[in-house]
This record gives C-alpha cells, sequence and structure tokens, in this order.
C-alpha cells in the first residue's frame, strides 16, 4: 500500500515560542504510534509553551479548545495529501499567547466573554471565523491566513494583514484595527464584498481604515454596487478595485483620493473567484499599478514588505519531508523502493 509521512522537526525557530519545555505529535492516521490521536487530549497532556504538532490526514481531527499558551502546528493546510484539517477549534481566555498555524479549520471560535490577548494566527485555512458573543482579541496578529468568511471579527488593537478573504463576508465589531495588505475576492454571484463595521454609528463614527488592499472580482456578470452595509465605517488608502465585467463602485476616501477605481492589479495568475493553491498566485505582475502604490511606497497585496505569504499554509522555519515514489507492488520479502524529499520553509 502506498503510504505518505510527515516527518516534524522540533527545532525551535523564530516561528514558535521560546518558552516551548515538550513537544507532542498528534496523529489520527489507523496505525500510527505518535503521542495522541486527537488535539484535545494532547492540549489536556501539555503545560503552557509546549508545542504540538498536527499529522496530515484523511480524516478530520475533532473539536478542540485551547486553554494554555501553546505552538499548534499543522502540516499544510492546502497541500494535497499533506492538510491537517479539524472541525472546530475554540480559543479560551487561559489560550492567550498561543500561536497556531498550518491548518485548516472549519470553524474558528472564542470561548464566550473571553478577553484573550498576545495571540498569532497565521497561516491558516479559516473556513468560519466568529469571535462571537462578548469576547474579544486584543493585542493580537492575523496574518497569512485563507479566510473563507468571517462574521465576526471582534478585536482590537490587533493587526489584521497579508491574508486572502475569499467569501469577502468580513463583520469587524471592535476598535483599533490595523486592516493593511489583504486581498479580497468578490464572489462571481455576489455584487458587493460584505464588508460591514457594526461599530460604526452616526452618533459614534469609528471608521476603519483599510490600506495597500485590493477588492477584485474576477468573474460574474453582476456589478459592484456596494461594498459595506450602507456604505459606512470605512475609508480606503491606497488601495485598488476591479471588475473583470466593469463597474466597480468607487472606494470612499478621507481627504485626498489615493485609490484606483475599477483598474486591474494585474496579478501573476488568478482564473476565478474562488481560491486554489496550485494554480492561483497573487504576485504582482511587473507592470501592476500595485508595484510600489502602497502608502509605505511599497506594494499593495499580500506580498508587501516581503512577506512570504504561502498558497499551501506551511509554518516558516518547520522543514518538511515527504514521499515523492514509492514502489506500488513488490514481491514478498523483495525491497520497497522509496524516494523522500525534504523542504525547508
Amino acid at each position: 500500500m502506498k503510504t505518505n509521512f510527515l516527518l516534524f522537526i522540533s527545532a525551535f525557530l523564530v516561528t514558535v515560542s521560546t518558552y516551548s519545555q515538550n513537544t507532542w505529535i498528534v496523529d489520527n492516521n489507523a496505525g500510527a504510534t505518535a503521542d495522541f490521536t486527537d488535539l484535545q487530549s494532547a492540549i489536556n497532556t501539555s503545560v503552557a509553551g509546549d508545542t504540538i504538532y498536527i499529522q496530515q490526514s484523511e480524516t478530520n481531527y475533532e473539536d478542540a479548545t485551547v486553554n494554555k499558551l501553546l505552538n499548534i502546528v499543522g502540516r499544510s493546510h492546502s497541500e494535497n495529501s499533506y492538510t491537517s484539517k479539524m472541525d472546530v477549534m475554540t480559543i479560551a481566555e487561559t489560550g492567550s499567547g498561543s500561536f497556531i498555524s498550518g491548518l485548516w479549520i472549519d470553524d474558528l471560535y472564542t470561548e464566550n466573554s473571553a478577553i484573550i490577548t498576545n495571540m498569532k494566527i497565521q497561516n491558516n485555512y479559516l473556513d468560519s471565523v466568529d469571535f462571537s458573543g462578548t469576547s474579544v482579541m486584543n493585542n493580537s496578529f492575523l496574518l497569512g491566513n485563507v479566510i473563507n468568511s468571517a462574521s465576526d471579527i471582534r478585536m482590537s488593537n490587533s493587526v489584521i494583514s497579508h491574508n486572502l478573504f475569499t467569501g469577502a463576508g468580513i463583520i469587524f465589531d471592535f476598535y483599533d484595527i490595523t486592516f493593511k495588505n489583504n486581498v479580497i475576492l468578490i464572489n462571481d454571484y455576489s455584487n458587493a464584498t460584505g464588508l460591514n463595521n457594526t461599530t460604526y454609528s452616526a452618533a459614534s463614527p469609528n471608521n476603519i481604515t483599510v490600506e495597500n488592499c485590493i477588492l477584485i472580482k474576477a468573474t460574474g456578470t453582476a456589478d459592484v454596487t456596494n461594498f459595506s452595509s450602507g456604505n459606512d465605517g470605512f475609508v480606503f488608502e491606497n488601495c485598488i478595485s476591479y471588475n473583470a465585467q466593469g463597474g466597480f463602485v468607487n472606494l470612499p476616501f478621507e481627504g485626498v483620493d489615493t485609490n484606483l477605481n475599477d483598474i486591474d492589479p494585474q496579478f501573476l495568475a488568478v482564473s476565478d473567484a474562488g481560491f486554489n493553491a496550485y494554480t492561483n498566485d497573487y504576485h504582482l505582475l511587473s507592470g501592476s499599478p500595485g508595484i510600489n502604490f502602497g502608502n509605505d511606497g511599497l506594494d499593495v497585496g499580500i506580498y508587501n514588505s516581503g512577506y512570504s505569504f504561502n498558497n499551501f499554509g506551511f509554518t516558516n522555519g518547520v522543514p518538511r519531508v515527504s514521499i515523492t515514489a514509492i514502489t506500488n507492488t513488490v514481491a514478498e520479502g523483495a525491497d520497497v523502493e522509496v524516494t523522500i524529499q525534504g523542504n525547508t520553509n
């Protein structure tokens, strides 16, 4: 039988906490001899500062609550045969300071009424984000993720950057958010990005400034008639909007308009409004109007400042070992020939 496996090397680099004490392996594949078969058991056994590596699997890992400071690292979120997927991850207040990377998470929640701080959520595929209830995430980073839907981003004094939003349902619900260098893909059946700032009101206006971002509708025939709920609560600076069919509404601004409205950003390869890790490339072509167009003098989009956005969700500093070829069938007692490839991120 052909088998794929992953070797995690538990050397510590800058992407994981320097306070790590133990390293645990979670693997729910049949016949695996890892430390645990489910993430919650690994969390319950670990102590603050530990690192948990989650192996790739064809079966989703079950729900888990992060209730202590941990480094939780998956193999990838989108590489064929090497994905680490889980159903629901909930962040508890006592999980503050954790680092989450390399996972496909169906639903990312925060525990109700939790005040969560110093999180770094990076290089994941988040099918749904819902920081709902009365919880809030402070002083945290949401970086380099693919986010399909964000029904309630309750964050303050935090940075949301270098993410790819594919469902474009983004609802903000707190103050002092830095939202920059993101790409927002608008569904081919939608005529709006779905941006909504619930903290904005006429009596107490609290605009969210969207900087150095690209909003694009690559396919479909519907015009983009609005980009937010009532077009309130957003100010755009040095952003590019584009509708391949024409008709993207002008982005709102304060003072001088520094945006490029309905101008093709000229991505290297974007075939549709969805996300395909193998075919889509959001680097800018050499002639793109987004080159050096940001308010920092650098490129707009997810590769600004040399950020290493990764379509597959590999974690920086964690080497990968994969089987690239293996003998399909052999006689009893004969040797199996295997080709192994190693990569560093």
